[in-house]
Formats: C-alpha cells, sequence, structure tokens
C-alpha cells in the first residue's frame, strides 16, 4: 500500500490535534486556589445581582439575571459572559438606598420572602472579596428548586459554569450541586454535595470554605 505523501501526513495530523485541542484544554486541573476563586466568585455574583435590584433606582443587568417565580419555588441566575468584578463594583458604587423603618406589612413580607432585601447585607459580603473586572468571566445558570416533600424542607440546586478570567491559568467548566435547609439546625447554611472542576473532584474545597462535615 503507498504510503501518505508529506503534506497529506501533516494535514491528517493538524486535523487530529484540532480535533484534540477541547479535550486536552478540558483535562488542566486547577489548582484548589483558583476552585476557591471560583466558588466564592460565583457567590458574588449571587449576591451582586441581587444586591443591584435593591439600589434606588434598582439596577437590572443584562449579563447577569436573577429569575425567580412568583412562589419562590423555582430560583435561577442566569450568566452570560458576567463579568463578576464588574457587576461588584457597581453594587459597590451605589446608589445606596437610604435606611428604612420597616413595619408589620413590611415585615410579614420579608418572612415571605426568603431572600434579603437589605442593601447593606449584600455589600457587607461583597466588598472584602476584592474581584476586579476581568478576573472571573462566567457563562451558565444556577439553579435551586425547593422541595417539601420531605424534611427538612429545602433548596436543591445544581449548576454548570464556563469559567474564565485573568484570576485562572485556563478557562474551566464548573460542575456542582447543593443543599440550602429551610428549617432545622443547618437552615439556610449552604451545604455541598457535588464539586468538580473539568471533572477533577474538589469537593473536599467547598467543604471547607462552607465549614460543612465530610
Amino acid at each position: 500500500m503507498k504510503s501518505a505523501n508529506p503534506i497529506t501526513r501533516l494535514f491528517l495530523l493538524w486535523l487530529v490535534l484540532l480535533i484534540a485541542q477541547p479535550v486536552i484544554a478540558e483535562s488542566y486541573k486547577p489548582t484548589e486556589r483558583e476552585i476557591q476563586v471560583a466558588v466564592l466568585g460565583i457567590m458574588v455574583a449571587a449576591a451582586s445581582t441581587m444586591g443591584a435590584r435593591t439600589l434606588q433606582p434598582p439596577v437590572e443587568f443584562s449579563q447577569s439575571r436573577l429569575v425567580i417565580d412568583s412562589t419562590y419555588s423555582d430560583v435561577a441566575l442566569v450568566m452570560q459572559q458576567a463579568d463578576i468584578g464588574y457587576l461588584r463594583e457597581v453594587v459597590l458604587a451605589g446608589p445606596v438606598p437610604p435606611p428604612v423603618q420597616l413595619g408589620l406589612m413590611d415585615l410579614l413580607s420579608r418572612k415571605l420572602n426568603p431572600f434579603s432585601l437589605d442593601y447593606y447585607q449584600y455589600a457587607d459580603f461583597i466588598r472584602p472579596q476584592k474581584l476586579q473586572p476581568n478576573e472571573m468571566i462566567v457563562s451558565g445558570t444556577v439553579r435551586a428548586l425547593r422541595n417539601l416533600d420531605s424534611y427538612p424542607f429545602r433548596y436543591e440546586g445544581s449548576a454548570t459554569l464556563h469559567i474564565s478570567g485573568l484570576r485562572f491559568s485556563q478557562p474551566m467548566t464548573l460542575e456542582l450541586s447543593f443543599t440550602v435547609p429551610l428549617e432545622g439546625p443547618q437552615a439556610l447554611m449552604i451545604i455541598p454535595n457535588v464539586l468538580l472542576a473539568n471533572e477533577y473532584d474538589f469537593i473536599h474545597v467547598a467543604r471547607t470554605l462552607f465549614k460543612t462535615p465530610k
């Protein structure tokens, strides 16, 4: 059988490398520090997106949206090339809402709404995180569904997120699942169940960050 000429062999080699490139990139194992930045950055994204809604006037980001049904049973944070450092900067820059005196109906409303309406709670969380623009860019959706079928009542969440930016050596795909109990001793705590980065297991990093048992 006649062997392929050099040009054909070079073309075939180029084709193989082109096909394999996504697989090679996906095999990169991030550092634990990169995972910590990514997980905390997701928290900053959520807090910034919710905090922006408390500004006066409210701010709605096009790159990061909070989608909630009327009963708070289905909650989603939808990000498309969201620059987390930029979101943080916008919220911290204000305009800050003035303090308000809460009446009875306001207090009852807050009891029914599992998400804080207090700008200062969000600002106090995102201020020390120090993420700057272009350091973390995220696309994907974090979604949580409320489960009232068994005790404890809880939110069960999951996400697949594509993350890049100056704080990361290479882009990564983050897959995670978590639970947020609504009652009991762990009420409103984030309990991570799965954390994979480029298919590498980093659940121990999440458990350390959220101080949950193994």
